[in-house]
This record gives structure tokens, sequence and C-alpha cells, in this order.
């Protein structure tokens, strides 16, 4: 049902607009922009006399060093949905970048959701896009190891345009009485979308006085709370909050009349209770902002039920918990396993060779052969629980971040592969590497595991090309090699723990190399991959973020 807002006289929807926190646009069937949010402008770092009018997809287009996300096309699909089936359509996590005013792309994540605004036919006149900026926690999960509002800024910008347009007539004019009716036509109109934006709004928009009564109230509310708009306006916000915020508001508001000092008033994304119809409470996701008119200072409001959120949350925390306490027991156990398994197989190694020392003379070339299996199957199996520890423990590695020097952790990594370079008689070219933000030791990790293969992978000499290039918030990393190449049905198994493409006897290891690198680079929120050729060679590339004092290191 519909909330039927009363009328009042000092009720400007447009100023209403612009002071509703939240992130919006409103566009036209063609994709135009008409109108943009404060909060929106804001978070896209962009202005509203540069994009309104302008095609969408114009002024946020997909980052062009990003080849792998597809931002822009999903959006477009989701605003040609809401034209077809006239019905909201929301999206799941898009990964879109914006271009800041550096002209360099900032990453970015949202969680869109595309709302069709009818006109008196049924047609699509606008499509209302909220979005939720997850950006930093998205960046959360990513490094713990694992997402969101909208329309009622749209509304607010557009107004602002036919008023900007109101004015500057009254200016050439000299009096606001000289304005043609087709004028106050147009505003009646607009006045009635944007209300009907607010009516379809999917979250919930409320406005109060300065006393704290209420003085709007969105369908979306009345889902919330469960009474009917004319239920609740007229009458003070506290019956919406339970305890403590009911005895507290009247306070509250004095405080904030009398000082200016706001505690609530414009802070996004506040969590606090509210209270249903039926007395239950629940967990509100709440943002408030404050805006004048001619009779004094109201406030508005946008709210969302977030009980489906915090629940998943909560299951959530449980869980890591639960993983955390997993991995602590996990590690303990594999420590245990280490001293316990690698002790008995240095004994074996060692009496071993003893033996076959003490009886040299009596031992055939079958026995030899033997003990040749005993003693390299227990190198084997130490090197293999040395690395299974190595990989565990980059889970938990308190080694401190520091800015590392790329090019001295190469020299060194290509000092102690020096006699299998020379052995191979491999030619090494590279770059100079940058300073990057990182555990030392991770990055002579990758660089190591990355080299020893190229150098075993390869059936000639070795030519082997270690590179760099700056990309807009990271640095790609690639070790270039003329080796025996991957075929493509093999390529996507590669960083899997234990994944061999051939047999120890021919190209020894444990398999764990690759696994040890993708961990890495996951760890600080980058990407590893390979492109190779069958018998050409192969290029592996990896990624780590930049940092400015980077930046000016690698410049001096």
């Amino acid at each position: 049902m519909k909330a039927k807002l009363p009328a009042h006289p000092s009720l400007d929807f447009r100023v209403l607009f612009e002071s509703v926190p939240g992130l919006y646009l409103v566009l036209d069937s063609a994709f135009i922009i008409v109108a943009a949010s404060n909060e929106y402008l804001r978070a896209t770092m962009t202005r509203r006399e540069d994009v309104i009018g302008r095609d969408v997809f114009d002024i946020f287009p997909d980052n062009p060093d990003d080849a792998v996300t597809k931002g822009e096309h999903n959006v477009r699909a989701s605003f040609n949905r809401v034209l077809k089936d006239r019905l909201t359509d929301v999206l799941p996590l898009q990964k879109y970048d914006i271009k800041g005013p550096d002209g360099h792309y900032v990453e970015r994540y949202w969680s869109p959701t595309n709302s069709p605004v009818l006109d008196e036919k049924g047609d699509v006149a606008y499509i209302i896009h909220r979005v939720e900026d997850v950006t930093e926690f998205v960046k959360l999960k990513h490094q713990s190891g694992d997402k969101p509002s909208g329309q009622e800024y749209e509304i607010y910008s557009q107004s602002q345009k036919v008023a900007a347009t109101n004015e500057k007539l009254y200016r050439e004019l000299g009096e606001r009485e000289l304005l043609t009716e087709s004028h106050r036509k147009r505003e009646i109109l607009f006045q009635t979308h944007l209300r009907a934006v607010v009516d379809h709004a999917l979250d919930g928009l409320i406005s109060i006085d300065a006393r704290g009564n209420v003085e709007s109230f969105n369908p979306a509310c009345e889902c919330i709370f469960g009474y009917e708009a004319g239920e609740v306006i007229g009458k003070n916000i506290k019956m919406l909050m339970p305890e403590p915020y009911h005895t507290e508001h009247d306070g509250y508001l004095a405080h904030y009349h009398g000082t200016g000092e706001a505690r609530i008033i414009g802070t996004a994304g506040r969590e606090v209770r509210g209270r249903r119809k039926d007395g239950s409470i629940f967990p509100i996701d709440l943002s408030v902002s404050a805006f004048e008119l001619e009779d004094g200072k109201h406030f508005s409001g946008t709210l969302r039920d977030i009980t489906v959120r915090k629940k998943a949350e909560n299951e959530m925390e449980m869980l890591v918990q639960k993983l955390t306490e997993s991995n602590t027991e996990l590690e303990r156990f594999a420590y245990i396993c280490s001293h316990d398994l690698q002790e008995p197989l240095r004994m074996i190694s060692n009496f071993s060779q003893r033996l076959e020392s003490h009886l040299a003379g009596a031992l055939d070339d079958k026995a030899r052969h033997y003990m040749k299996y005993v003693t390299d199957g227990a190198a084997h199996a130490r090197q293999l629980i040395g690395d299974i520890l190595n990989y565990a423990r980059l889970d938990n590695d308190a080694e401190l971040l520091a800015d590392v020097d790329g090019q001295r952790v190469l020299d060194d990594v290509l000092q102690d592969l020096s006699v299998r370079i020379q052995e191979t008689g491999a030619h090494i070219s590279q770059d100079l590497l940058p300073v990057v933000h990182i555990q030392p030791t991770h990055l002579r990790q990758l660089l190591q595991n990355l080299i020893a293969n190229a150098l075993k992978f390869c059936a000639e000499k070795p030519r082997i090309h270690i590179g760099v290039t700056r990309e807009s918030d990271c640095w790609r990393f690639c070790v270039r090699d003329n080796g025996i190449g991957i075929a493509p049905e093999h390529q996507g198994k590669l960083f899997a723990i234990f994944q061999r493409l051939h047999n120890r006897d021919q190209y020894p290891g444990t398999g764990i190399g690759l696994a040890v690198c993708k961990k890495v680079t996951q760890k600080y929120s980058g990407k590893i991959w390979v492109e190779s050729v069958p018998g050409e060679g192969s290029t592996f590339f990896f990624t780590l973020p930049c940092r400015k004092i980077a930046d000016m290191e690698v410049a001096a």
C-alpha cells in the first residue's frame, strides 16, 4: 500500500531528496543521467555539472587496465532487464573501478539495485540506480582470507537542476511572479516525479520536523515497521524507538538545537534498533541528515532492516572463530608431525648411508640400487615435510611488513641459484625491480620458486627474463622462459598444492612451490597466472600492490 503523504506547505521534495543519505542516480530510459545524489557524487569523485545530461556509461566506463571484470556489461544488462520486465533488478557484488580526478582508476566494489519508475501508461520513465560502496568490506574479507543505499539523492539532483533554471529566470526577470504557467506546471510535474521516486524507494525514507514529529513515511517504512503512514505521520518519531533511544531522543534533539553538536546527524551507516508495531525489536542501519526550510530545520533519514545481515554476520563470526581454532590446532599438529616425522626420517637416511658404507664390499648392484631408493625416499620425505610446513606458516606469518628493495631480493635469489645457472648455462635478463611493501621473505619465495622452475623445466639452454610494469594500482611482475611450456588444459590446476604434471624422476620437486606463490599473492590481494605455449615457453605473472614510498625510491 502506498503511503499518502499529507499536504505540507513547507515540504520541498527537492530539498528533502538532497538531504537524504545514500548513493543514488536517476536515469531516463536512454540511460542518460538526470539526477545524482550528493553522496553518489562524493563516492564517485564526480561533479554534478559534469554528469547531468550525459550517458552513464560515458561517465563511468570500465577500467581499460582490467580485462577480467565486466562491470559496465553487467550494469547495462540490468538496466535493460528493468526496461523489459518493469521490475526491480538486484545485482550481485560488482567490481567497477572509478576514474579519479588524476586520471587513474581507483578500485571499487559496489552492491547495485535498479528499480523502475513507471509513467501513467505503465512504461518505464526513470530508472533509480542505487548502490552501496562495499570496497572496504571486500578488502577486509580478502585480507582475512574470505557487501550495501540508493534512489533519493538522484531525485534531489534533478530537482536542483530545475531549481537552478528557475533561479536563473528569477534573476533575469527580477521577480518570481514573472515565471510562466508552463514553468509552474513543469515544477508541479517534477515534484510528482520526485514523490513517485520516494514511494518506490526500497529503503525506508522518513522525515521529521524540529520537534521530532514525522512528516513523511514512505511505503518501505510501512513494510519495515508494520505501521501505515497515516498511523505515524504527525506523531513523534519516538514511537518507533525502543529504550534507551526512546528516552534519550528529546534530550538529543534539544542538545543539537542548542549547541549544533551532532552525534548521529551527518553520519552514515550507524547501527541502531527500531520497534515494530507488534512491539518486536530489530536492528536498523540508519543514516540521518539535517536540512533547512522556510519554517526551520528538518531532518531526514534512510533506514534499512538489517536483521538478515546481522544474523549472517553472527554466523560468520562463529565460523571464523571455529576456523581460527581449527587452524591453531592444525598448526600445532603440523609442528608435532614435523618433529615426530623428521627425526625418524633423519635416522633412516643416516643409518642407510652407514649401512651402505659398512657393507660396501658385500653389496651387489641391485642391493646398492635398493639402498639408493631408501636414502632418496627419506630425503624427499624430509623436503616434502619442510615444504608443507612453510606452506602452512604463510597463514600465521608474524613477520612485519616492510618496504623491501625488490632489486636486492632478486640479486640474492640469483646468487642462491648461481650453481644451477652455471650448470645450465642460463642467460638471465632483468628489469630494475621496484620497492614493494611486503614481508621480506614473501617476495623472495615468489621470485625463487618461479626462477627455479624456469631453470628446471627447460629442454635447452634457458633464457629467462624477470620483468615488471606499473599498472594503475599495482606492480605486475613476470618471469618469462623458453622452456617446455604448459598445455592449456593443465594451466588451470598448476597452482593447487601437490599438483605435478611430470614424473618426479624426470623433474624433481614436491609440487608445492606454485601453491606457495599463489598463497603469497592472495595475502596481498594480488593475482598470479600463466600464459604458455607448449614447446615455446611460459610467462608467469603476479601482481603486488603499489606504495608511494616505493614509487619515490624507484624514481630516485
